[in-house]
């Protein structure tokens, strides 16, 4: 048996990565709490191979890596020996703001392109893998198999690669419709890692028919059930970079069994 840990920001992503493991390896849920912040997932490869996930929730974006890390010593302890913790977690946050902020006191310009955030991202990564190190030097667990990972900018970016799921929700909800009522958003061609902000991309598109997105949890599973998931994972290979490391991760762990 392989076990592995998810621990991810918020419930979005709790609802996205169950509805992923269960599309992608025909994983089924063995316990949930009533909250639905810990979920406990199985997947049978083989009579005697078999996967065991737990998907827990952090609580917030700067949480996530500070709980894998304190988790990280009795996960990978003989005990409970799981092989690998993952997280996940949003790049859009008060700690990228903060590099944008000491970017402009430096440059004097306010410039938040993608080439820019492309800079800030790769400092974020080297600062993330520096405390990894460090806390395996104090804590003796396995740096190698504890990895963060970023939905750039925010997860709503994955949920926009598969647009077709808007048509689904209300048919007025077409790429070229949302081109002409949005000054410079076109799904079919932009990659959505590039929005500033994806979840206000998203709730702009709800406006045109009056209503908001939430970030609720009956409207993440709304969308969800509606996403193609045959076209997110294998028709976005040249957008949304985030996900496919985060799939791809996830087909390792099955692949080398």
């Amino acid at each position: 048996m392989k076990k592995i840990a998810i621990f991810v920001e918020g419930h979005t992503e709790v609802i996205f990565v169950v509805w992923l493991l269960r599309k992608s390896f025909d994983a089924y849920i063995i316990k949930e709490d009533v909250a639905f912040t810990l979920i406990e997932m199985e997947v049978y490869k083989e009579p005697d191979i078999y996967y065991h996930f737990q998907i827990s929730l952090a609580g917030c974006d700067e949480a996530v890596l500070k709980t894998m890390i304190s988790q990280a010593p009795r996960y990978f302890s003989s005990k409970y020996s799981y092989s690998r913790i993952l997280g996940l977690r949003d790049l859009f946050s008060d700690k990228l703001k903060r590099k944008l902020d000491e970017r402009i006191k430096i440059t004097g310009k306010f410039d938040r392109s993608p080439k820019i955030i492309k800079e800030l991202f790769k400092k974020i990564k080297e600062e993330d893998s520096q405390i990894i190190e460090d806390e395996s030097d104090k804590k003796n667990f396995d740096k190698d198999n504890l990895i963060i990972i970023y939905s750039i900018m925010e997860i709503e970016a994955w949920f926009l690669a598969e647009f077709h799921f808007l048509e689904k929700i209300n048919s007025k909800l077409i790429p070229e419709f949302i081109q002409n009522e949005i000054k410079n958003i076109n799904l079919i061609e932009d990659d959505p890692q590039e929005y500033w902000h994806p979840a206000r991309v998203l709730d702009k598109i709800y406006h045109l028919i009056n209503e908001n997105y939430k970030k609720k949890s009956e409207q993440t599973r709304e969308i969800i059930r509606k996403i193609d998931y045959e076209f997110l994972r294998n028709r976005t290979e040249r957008k949304i970079e985030s996900f496919h490391y985060f799939l791809g991760n996830l087909d390792e762990i099955f692949n080398n069994s």
